[in-house]
């Protein structure tokens, strides 16, 4: 069924504005002695706009709901309807197209109602390696690849930043040394204005900035602690699930569904204290805040995917459909909370592949082999595993199970841990954002700080010394860009000095 080779496509980011980040203001930046002021209020979440305008208008057409009744239509036949329906200007990439090998009269076959426009595009084109860019004032069809390197120019909103005392320069200056650094020669500019920055970029680059951008939100709005006990504290929460009901699936398949998929360790019936009820219509929900997140963003996903089967009529399958609807991408709340989770798992001459299938079964992280070379050891007898835990938090269990074959991990945007060789993962180099807001607030300086992280660790691996990590600081604020586990000497380093 070509929904079915469509649906892997649903696992990009369609709209998820909001769902990445929530309000929270509970964190002061330094003031003056004597003058009590409030915290900053930062934003939650905010989407970029495309900086030139007539791209803005047809940015905006690609949001429009539309319906497609397409039963084994050639392809270019089902993109020149919507076309016409939507006066897209389309146009064709067709050396890149040709090029590709890719036949725009194959058939697709696709009956949606009420979906985004970009949605259609994107579960039409994402198959077959083609995605859609905005060029000379009109859409144009091409290649993944090709659109992977076109540059287009989108305006960031960072007015809530500077209000937190971040001086728009500073934060302008600081992008491109941490952000994608190889990137910017050539194409790419960044252009501050008074609080927003227009950044002409390509797509990996305009994503890492965005990540950058909420981690600092995050970080400013409120502590370590004060997070954990959030993320950690049980909720209650009603999600309405009339769109999902069948009379031909018996409720308690919903329930039973949801906690097989959906970190399954952290449900009553697998041994956490998660509790789950369908009331009528209705989900009533009892879990930590980060579970919480991620039902919300799958809830929304599956209404994004049209169901399946279930919109277009026929029978509908919640565990199959929330099988679909995968995992999107998590926020910092999300990762944490799961890589806090304790576990209590044994493997006994276990392959290495097998034993991350179970992590991922149990505990809702999903870890992935991009190496072609360790994804074929992982299933032979030099990868195989004997080990035993318990209540051992799981980022520490996948170091005590990985470190023995001379393996590490590190986390992808899409919320997936990657395995790969320990020399590999040791020369990576990925953003993570610090809080030091009470550390400046007690009178050490932010250059202080950096100076006694880059003398007590690693000292080699920093562009100071000629190596190529590399961290800055804004107000409240300090930037690291270097592997996993460095990373986290830095954040044990910064914690032991705030207890002092």
């Amino acid at each position: 069924m070509a929904w079915r080779k469509l649906r892997l496509a649903a696992e990009a980011r369609i709209v998820l504005a909001g769902v990445l980040f929530l309000l929270a203001s509970t964190a002061a930046l330094a003031q003056p002695a004597g003058q009590a002021a409030p915290p900053p209020k930062l934003r939650p979440h905010r989407e970029p706009v495309r900086a030139d305008r007539s791209e803005a208008r047809l940015e905006a057409k690609m949001n429009d709901p539309v319906a497609t009744d397409f039963q084994d239509f050639p392809l270019k036949d089902a993109l020149e309807y919507l076309d016409t329906l939507q006066g897209l200007k389309l146009k064709y990439d067709n050396e890149a197209i040709q090029g590709a090998g890719v036949r725009m009269n194959q058939p697709v076959t696709l009956n949606l109602k009420g979906f985004p426009l970009r949605a259609i595009f994107k579960l039409l084109l994402e198959p077959l390696q083609m995605e859609w860019i905005i060029r000379d004032g009109s859409i144009v069809v091409t290649t993944a690849a090709v659109a992977g390197k076109h540059p287009s120019a989108w305006m960031y909103d960072v007015g809530d930043l500077v209000a937190a005392g971040i001086p728009i320069d500073e934060l302008a200056a600081v992008i491109p040394v941490v952000v994608a650094p190889e990137l910017w020669a050539g194409s790419g500019s960044l252009v501050p204005e008074e609080t927003a920055l227009v950044v002409r970029q390509i797509p990996a680059v305009r994503d890492e900035l965005q990540r950058l951008l909420r981690d600092i939100r995050r970080q400013l709005s409120e502590t370590g602690s004060q997070r954990r006990d959030r993320q950690d504290r049980q909720v209650t929460t009603k999600y309405d699930v009339t769109e999902f009901i069948d009379p031909m699936f018996p409720p308690e398949k919903i329930i039973e569904a949801l906690a097989d998929e959906v970190y399954r360790a952290t449900w009553e019936r697998f041994g956490g204290r998660g509790r789950v009820a369908l009331n009528e219509h209705s989900l009533d929900v009892t879990n930590v805040g980060w579970v919480h997140a991620r039902l919300a963003t799958l809830f929304e996903r599956m209404r994004e995917m049209g169901l399946e089967e279930g919109r277009n009529g026929a029978t509908f399958n919640f565990a199959s459909a929330l099988q679909q609807a995968g995992y999107a991408d998590d926020d910092g709340d999300v990762l944490d909370g799961a890589f806090r989770q304790l576990v209590s798992i044994e493997f006994m001459d276990t392959m290495l592949w097998d034993a991350l299938s179970r992590i991922r079964e149990f505990y809702g992280v999903f870890c992935h082999i991009p190496d072609d070379d360790v994804a074929k050891a992982a299933t032979k007898r030099a990868m195989h595993v004997t080990k035993a835990f318990r209540a051992l938090p799981l980022s520490s269990a996948l170091d005590e199970l990985l470190t023995p074959l001379k393996l590490d991990w590190y986390v992808t945007e899409y919320a997936t841990v990657n395995v790969i060789a320990a020399d590999q993962a040791a020369a990576r180099r990925d953003l993570q954002v610090f809080r030091i807001v009470e550390l400046t607030e007690a009178g050490q300086s932010a250059d202080h700080l950096v100076k006694k992280i880059t003398e007590k660790i690693e000292p080699k691996s920093w562009q100071s010394a000629g190596g190529t990590a590399t961290i800055r600081a804004l107000s409240g604020v300090l930037i690291v860009r270097h592997n996993r586990r460095t990373q986290e000497r830095v954040g044990e380093l910064l914690e032991s000095l705030s207890v002092k």
